[in-house]
């Protein structure tokens, strides 16, 4: 039997036509299992609906909490299936008699063979048939019985194919592991299965006997993914995954030839440079560069007097090191690894924290937005601090799980602007809570804002920080919590050093005596 996987997202109606297609021309045994996104439509509703009407095949739908994207939503109707063999397939395709048994046979022609795939009129590669004439499922009933007849038992060899109808195995995937989940919403997921797959020895196929027509992005579009920051970003994810086996496979040498030129199409975008400041963050730096790298054009990091082996991990990983005395400044910090960088954008990211798979690809979106350009000079977002302290200024309980938090119970949020324009004009200001928005407003410059979350899990490390303690006392101040300034106040005594900061405690001491602000 034959699993077959499908996504949805929204877009009812793709959904729905699909669906009736594959009732109408499989009579090839299978099982569905339908995972939905995250709908915020009907769709889920609408799938359920249909699959209680018609039960001929066994059906399964499951419902995630939030968009997984396509590796990882895959991946959990994987985990459901039941087949031995099994089919991803997108829910904008429409589909022809035999179909199913065509790419089984495939499939089976052969005991070395990894994955098979159709031809279609919307898809890369050597894969698509350039010329179609119909118009109506009538005519493509038609037209694919033309190819069928035409081409039958015809199946050619190709390292690549196209994932929007992959047919392979458990045995097989059990063995060269699912789809990379790093790649999010789509887009080269299916690329790094086929070469992990060759890269074994096994063989991949397209049937030149069946045709399944693909509309194309269609969820994409229908929910203004921007396809070309998905693009770029995965290119780049791939890049850094499979540049350390070049030369060891034919196959991987084209492969990041096409994922290199790839990125060439994108040239005349705005460009941005990475900043971060480092110190012995040796266990931070693998997920670092996982959300850092795909995002920028180069990546510059400040070493401030590491004994670990971070200098080495930067280095590796293909980013520049800039070795700095600390002189208990994060402005003076950051502003010298300003110096010399070429991006037309910069983004500041602190090493404990962490930009989502999407929200990655919304970055780049907003960098290459001409109205964020000609009207902004920086980007505001919001830093979500996460922590088991309710009595913080600002504290959120958390009200479902999500992976971000690692088992805290909730969170504040802090708007920061860690997205600014490379200019002379624009640099850090203040010693411990640094930003550059004082440097911004000093010329009336403007600031946007955009729904981003960077994931910060070093809450309690800016706890410990002399002015951080400072701004939250000032702030249970003027919500007239005095008891919880105080107990502020205390630890910002114990961490004041020098005398300007003994200086503004004993104010600070002197003004929680008087009324709330």
């Amino acid at each position: 039997m034959v699993t077959i996987i499908v996504l949805c997202y929204n877009h009812r109606a793709v959904t729905l036509e699909f669906l009736h297609s594959l009732w109408a021309h499989t009579d090839y045994p299978f099982e569905l299992v339908v995972v939905d996104n995250a709908s915020t439509d009907d769709s889920a509703e609408a799938v359920a609906a249909f699959l209680s009407e018609h039960r001929q095949h066994p059906a399964s739908l499951l419902r995630s909490s939030r968009n997984l994207g396509f590796a990882a939503g895959n991946n959990l109707g994987l985990r459901h299936a039941k087949g031995e063999h099994i089919l991803f397939l997108n829910n904008d395709v429409l589909l022809c008699k035999e179909w199913l048994k065509g790419l089984v046979e495939c499939f089976e022609h052969r005991a070395e063979v990894g994955a098979v795939g159709p031809v279609s009129n919307h898809v890369g590669g050597p894969q698509l048939v350039r010329e179609t004439k119909y118009g109506n499922d009538e005519e493509l009933q038609g037209f694919g019985a033309a190819v069928r007849s035409a081409f039958g038992g015809c199946y050619q060899e190709c390292w690549r194919l196209v994932g929007f109808c992959l047919l392979t195995s458990r045995q097989r995937l059990d063995h060269v592991g699912a789809f990379d989940e790093r790649f999010g919403l789509g887009n080269y997921e299916d690329t790094d299965l086929c070469l992990r797959l060759v890269r074994q020895g096994y063989r991949n196929y397209f049937h030149r006997g069946v045709f399944v027509h693909h509309h194309g992005s269609r969820s994409f579009e229908h929910n203004r993914v921007d396809l070309d920051a998905w693009l770029l970003r995965n290119g780049r994810v791939f890049v850094r995954k499979w540049e350390p086996e070049a030369g060891r496979c034919p196959y991987t040498e084209q492969a990041l030839d096409f994922a290199r030129r790839q990125e060439q199409l994108f040239e005349g975008r705005r460009t941005i440079s990475g900043i971060a400041l480092v110190r012995d963050e040796e266990p931070n730096l693998p997920e670092l560069f996982d959300c850092l790298l795909p995002v920028v054009d180069e990546a510059v990091f400040g070493d401030t007097g590491s004994t670990d082996s971070s200098v080495e991990l930067i280095r590796r990983a293909g980013a520049v090191v800039r070795p700095m005395t600390w002189a208990d400044d994060f402005s003076a910090a950051r502003n010298q690894l300003l110096q010399g960088l070429r991006g037309d954008w910069v983004f500041s990211l602190d090493a404990d924290e962490r930009l989502s798979l999407t929200d990655q690809a919304l970055l780049l979106s907003v960098a290459n937005d001409p109205r964020v350009w000609e009207r902004y000079e920086g980007v505001r977002m919001i830093q979500r601090n996460y922590t088991d302290d309710p009595s913080l200024y600002g504290y959120r309980p958390l009200t479902e799980t999500v992976p971000e938090a690692r088992g805290r119970s909730g969170y504040l949020d802090i708007p920061v602007t860690r997205l600014f324009k490379r200019k002379p004009s624009i640099s850090f200001k203040n010693r411990c809570n640094d930003n550059v928005e004082e440097s911004i407003r000093l010329r009336g410059g403007l600031i946007g804002q955009v729904d981003l979350i960077l994931h910060h899990h070093g809450l309690e490390r800016m706890l410990e920080r002399f002015y951080f303690r400072m701004n939250l006392l000032t702030l249970e101040r003027q919500r007239g919590h005095l008891a919880a300034a105080r107990r502020h106040l205390e630890v910002a005594e114990r961490l004041a050093r020098a005398d300007h900061e003994r200086e503004l405690v004993a104010v600070s001491r002197r003004n929680l005596t008087e009324r709330p602000m």
